[in-house]
């Protein structure tokens, strides 16, 4: 209960000093009723002072908020074309469909001890050795490099090897289609980015906006008219009291 006390003895002290800023003066001036229509257009004025100056800080706020805006979005739509552009140009080796021996065969790359070879137009052909039982596997990258590896007959028979260079030429043409495609995609998000950069308009509208918001407020009569208002109903309590409001 004490403490009660005590916020409620501070709250009112509080209460009583702000009333004090604005009506200063005798005890009279700041509670009687003989005073009341003086407190009444002090408060009038302070009041629709602080409504204007509220409407032109929400109104430049939104103002401000629709730069930001503007801004965001273009910066957004452009990283998402960068980004785009970026998984064409990479787009990585992509799932793993199969393996023999030393080489590893992804969607997009065909991967020969750790080298990581283009898929499209891979090319693989292979004779066995005449004499030992082991296989020669000749791998042709599009642009002609060439690779051979040596494969043990006992652990890779002919029908699994043929099944493997059968699957991967049908994996390398259709990669080559793909890479195709992904050219032309390129070429239109690339297309896209330069667009992209050069909409500026709605940041321009956005900020011209701003400007004749704040060109605006700046020319318009009611602020300084307010401000006048309440100037004049200050002057007016200081004649009444002696002293001046402080807010």
């Amino acid at each position: 209960m004490v403490h009660g006390l005590v916020v409620l003895t501070g709250a009112g002290l509080i209460w009583t000093v702000v009333r004090l800023l604005h009506y200063p003066g005798r005890w009279e001036h700041l509670f009687g009723s003989r005073h009341q229509k003086q407190r009444r257009g002090l408060a009038q004025a302070r009041g629709t002072l602080r409504a204007l100056q509220i409407s032109n800080h929400l109104e430049m706020g939104r103002a401000h908020g629709n730069v930001m805006q503007a801004r965001s979005q273009y910066r957004r739509r452009i990283a998402r074309i960068e980004q785009r552009i970026e998984r064409l140009n990479d787009p990585g080796p992509g799932p793993y469909e199969d393996e023999l021996g030393p080489l590893v065969r992804h969607t997009r790359v065909l991967i020969h001890h750790g080298r990581h070879m283009n898929l499209a137009g891979v090319r693989l052909w292979h004779e066995p050795d005449r004499h030992l039982p082991k296989i020669y596997l000749y791998i042709t990258e599009a642009d002609g490099s060439e690779h051979l590896e040596i494969l043990e007959q006992e652990h890779c028979d002919e029908e699994r090897l043929r099944r493997f260079c059968v699957a991967t030429h049908a994996a390398a043409a259709k990669e080559d289609r793909n890479q195709q495609q992904r050219r032309e995609e390129l070429r239109a998000a690339e297309e896209e980015l330069a667009d992209a950069r050069e909409a500026t308009d709605p940041i321009e509208q956005a900020e011209q906006d701003r400007n004749d918001t704040r060109t605006h407020h700046q020319n318009q009569p009611r602020l300084p008219q307010a401000r006048k208002a309440l100037d004049d109903a200050r002057d007016a309590w200081q004649q009444l009291t002696g002293h001046r409001p402080l807010l």
